[in-house]
């Protein structure tokens, strides 16, 4: 895996959103601060293994559900 993946349109991520996207069989999450920048970090939490994605986020701090 290298480059860049398109995983979803730009429209489908609203201002403090988070959405777990595939990308060749890794789970990603992508998000997107309220200021517009978008990032993404792997969907499984490194301390417990749950799904970032189930989780809350304050800010940019996303905590494992």
């Amino acid at each position: 895996m290298g480059g860049f993946t398109a995983v979803l349109e730009e429209s489908e991520l609203g201002s403090g959103a988070m959405r777990a996207v595939d990308v060749e069989g890794v789970y990603v999450l992508v998000g997107r601060s309220k200021d517009g920048q978008v990032c993404a970090i792997a969907n499984t939490c490194t301390y417990r293994g749950g799904p970032l994605n189930e989780g809350e986020r304050d800010g940019n701090v996303v905590t494992c559900p």
